[in-house]
């Protein structure tokens, strides 16, 4: 149940635990050694079961986007769920329907890590247009440009840009 405040929908778990959060997570993970291999005929049921799995842990999504290499989700936090839980569990729910779907692909596996940048209350429509962009972005640079892009823009470790570029085989 979602109570509204202020024009603001809360989830009725933020309430049970007597915790008011706003909490945006813009979270991005990509394929093991960004392979291409997410067909656009496999985005609505991928998109189906993200949103399932999310709902099943409290969390709302509010923006979604496919790519052949990596998802873009645009998510509220709650404050009794970490975010390095909800990507393992967005990852593992997408990587069985995917291996299921994509002959050829049975061992497929995402990339180790995610990305998960925090988004200001007032970023969040920008966000959103931003993620429901992804297909125009990407005509213009690929999905490794832009994270160097933004590497610099956040000088983020070396040690995260190095994994990256090898994209490292996460841990099954």
């Amino acid at each position: 149940m979602i109570f509204w405040i202020n024009g603001i929908g809360i989830h009725s778990n933020a309430m049970a635990l007597h915790s008011c959060t706003r909490i945006w997570i813009h979270l991005i993970w990509g394929t093991y050694r960004k392979k291409l291999v997410i067909s656009d005929l496999l985005n609505d049921e991928l998109n189906a079961t993200i949103r399932s799995k999310a709902n099943q842990l409290g969390i709302r999504i509010f923006a979604i986007n496919i790519q052949p290499d990596h998802i873009h989700v645009l998510l509220q936090l709650p404050s009794n769920v970490s975010i390095s839980i909800v990507a393992k569990q967005l990852k593992d729910t997408s990587c069985r329907l995917i291996s299921l779907y994509v002959n050829g692909f049975s061992d497929f596996s995402w990339q180790r890590g995610f990305g998960a940048f925090s988004v200001s209350s007032s970023a969040v429509d920008i966000v959103k247009r931003y993620i429901k962009a992804q297909d125009v972005q990407h005509s213009r640079m690929s999905f490794h440009e832009e994270y160097e892009l933004w590497d610099r823009m956040y000088n983020k470790d070396t040690h995260v840009q190095r994994q990256m570029q090898i994209g490292f085989r996460p841990a099954l």
